[in-house]
C-alpha cells in the first residue's frame, strides 16, 4: 500500500513537471509570436561563427579591422547553432525553438532541485518563477544568444554538485567534473564555480574525511579539465601559445578597466566603451593582423590604466560588483522603460524572498538545506567577483538568477499555503469552523 502511494506521488510529480515545462515553453513561444522574432531575431557573433562552421569554413569570426578570430568564443553554443543550421538549412527559427526547450528544461530543473531540498510546493513555486522570468524569456525567444544554454548548464552543475556533496563518492565526483567541464565549454566564467565548490566540499566534510575530500576535489577538477582539453589543445596549436578557452578575455577585461570605463559595456545610450577609443588607437589596433596581438594590445592598455589609477580600479571593481547585484545607470538602455520597471519590481520581490529563505534555513533548516544554501551562496559570490573584474551587464546576473528563484520558491510556497489556509475571505479555516 505504501509503495503504491509513493508511486502515485512520483507520478503526480512528473505530471506537474511536465505541465510546468509546457507552461514555460508556451510563454516563450507566445513571446516569439507576439514580437515576430521568428522572422527577425536578434543575431550575434555566434550566428556568424555557426554559419561558417555549417558551411565548412571553420570556427572563425572577422573582427577589429577584418582580423580573423579563431578563438573568439567558447565552442559549445556556436557548435550547437551550426548543428541546427546544418539540419534545418540555416533556420534561426529552429534554433529559437531549441532555446525555448532549453529554457523550459531550466524551469523544470529548478523545480526538481527545489523539491529535493525543500518540498514539492517549494520546487514548483521556484520553477514557475523561472518559467515566468522576463529576462530568460527574452533571451530564449527573441535572440540567438548563448544565455539560455548558459543558464541551463549552470543549473546542471548545481544539481551535480549537490549530488556530489550528498554522495561524496568517486562516481559523483566524475559526474560533477564532467558537468563543470561542459559548462566551461559553454561559458568560461563557470571556472568560478570550481574554487567555490572545492571550498564548500572541504568545509562540509567531517574532520576524518578531509583527506578523502581533497582527493575528490582533485578528481572533479581533473575531469573538468579533461573535457576542455581538446579545445585548449586546438587553440594552442593554432596560436602557438596557451589559450585555454578564448582569445578575447583581455578585451572584455579592458572594457571594464580603462579611462572611459563605466563598469558596463555602454558609456551612454547607443555608445559602447569601444567607441570611446580615439581614432589613432583604433588605427593602431587595426594594424595588428593577429588576434593574439590584438589581445595583448587590450591587455597592455588595461594594465597601464590599473598601474596609473589603482584606486580607481578598486572603486570600479566595487561598482561593478554592486551593478552585478543591482542595476547600472545603463541598465535597460535597449528595452522599453516599462519592461525595466516591471523587472525591477520582480527582482526586489525575489531578493526579499531569498533573504527570507536564507533566514529560515539558518534557523530551522536541516543540515542538507544549510549546506545547499551555502553552496549556492559561494557559487554566486565567486561568479559575481570574477565578473566584476571585467564588465557587468544585467544578463550576466540572469545566467545565475535561476539559483535565486530556486531559493525564493520556498518562502513563496509558504506564503501561498498561508493564503489558502485563510481563504479568500481572509478568515482562517479554524476561525470559520469556530464561527459555525
Amino acid at each position: 500500500m505504501g509503495v503504491d502511494v509513493e508511486a502515485a506521488a512520483r507520478h503526480r510529480q512528473r505530471i506537474a513537471w511536465l505541465v510546468l515545462g509546457a507552461f514555460a515553453f508556451a510563454l516563450r513561444l507566445a513571446a516569439a509570436l507576439v514580437t515576430g522574432s521568428f522572422h527577425h531575431p536578434e543575431l550575434y557573433e555566434y550566428h556568424t561563427v555557426a554559419q561558417s562552421l555549417a558551411a565548412g569554413g571553420g570556427f572563425v569570426f572577422f573582427s577589429h579591422g577584418g582580423v580573423p578570430y579563431y578563438s573568439l568564443e567558447a565552442p559549445l553554443y556556436p557548435a550547437l547553432c551550426a548543428l541546427v543550421y546544418t539540419l534545418t538549412h540555416g533556420s534561426v527559427a529552429a534554433l529559437l525553438v531549441l532555446q525555448m526547450l532549453a529554457g523550459s528544461l531550466t524551469a523544470v530543473l529548478i523545480a526538481a532541485i527545489g523539491t529535493r531540498l525543500f518540498n514539492r510546493q517549494a520546487g514548483l513555486a521556484g520553477g514557475i518563477l523561472a518559467a515566468c522570468h522576463p529576462g530568460l524569456i527574452v533571451y530564449a525567444s527573441l535572440k540567438a544568444h548563448a544565455l539560455t544554454i548558459d543558464a541551463l548548464s549552470f543549473c546542471v552543475v548545481l544539481w551535480q554538485l549537490l549530488q556530489w556533496g550528498r554522495e561524496r563518492s568517486v562516481r559523483s565526483s566524475v559526474w560533477a567534473g564532467l558537468a563543470l567541464g561542459l559548462s566551461l565549454l559553454e561559458r568560461p566564467t563557470a571556472i568560478a564555480f570550481l574554487p567555490a565548490a572545492a571550498a564548500w566540499f572541504f568545509l562540509t566534510a567531517a574532520a576524518s574525511e578531509r583527506r578523502a575530500a581533497v582527493k575528490q576535489v582533485v578528481l572533479l577538477s581533473a575531469c573538468a579539465f579533461l573535457v576542455i582539453l581538446p579545445w585548449t589543445i586546438r587553440n594552442t596549436l593554432i596560436h602557438r601559445q596557451l589559450v585555454f578557452m578564448r582569445s578575447t578575455n583581455w578585451e572584455v577585461f579592458w572594457r571594464g578597466n580603462n579611462p572611459s570605463a563605466t563598469g558596463h559595456s555602454y558609456v551612454a545610450p547607443e555608445r559602447l566603451v569601444l567607441d570611446t577609443l580615439p581614432p589613432e588607437a583604433v588605427a593602431q589596433l587595426h594594424r595588428l593582423r593577429d588576434e593574439m596581438q590584438q589581445a595583448r594590445w587590450f591587455r597592455d592598455r588595461a594594465f597601464a590604466f590599473i598601474r596609473a589609477h589603482p584606486a580607481e580600479f578598486l572603486l570600479l571593481t566595487l561598482k561593478k560588483w554592486y551593478y552585478f547585484w543591482w542595476f547600472a545607470p545603463q541598465t535597460g538602455t535597449l528595452y522599453p522603460r516599462a519592461w525595466l520597471y516591471g523587472y525591477q519590481a520582480l527582482y526586489v520581490m525575489v531578493l526579499w524572498l531569498v533573504v527570507a529563505c536564507a533566514r529560515a534555513v539558518a534557523i530551522h533548516g536541516t543540515s542538507e538545506q544549510r549546506q545547499a544554501v551555502m553552496l549556492i551562496g559561494l557559487m554566486l559570490l565567486a561568479l559575481s567577483l570574477i565578473q566584476s573584474l571585467h564588465y557587468v551587464e544585467g544578463r550576466h546576473r540572469w545566467v545565475v538568477e535561476p539559483f535565486l528563484l530556486l531559493l525564493a520558491g520556498a518562502p513563496l510556497a509558504r506564503i501561498g499555503k498561508a493564503l489558502r489556509a485563510r481563504g479568500v475571505t481572509g478568515v482562517s479555516v479554524k476561525e470559520r469552523a469556530e464561527a459555525r
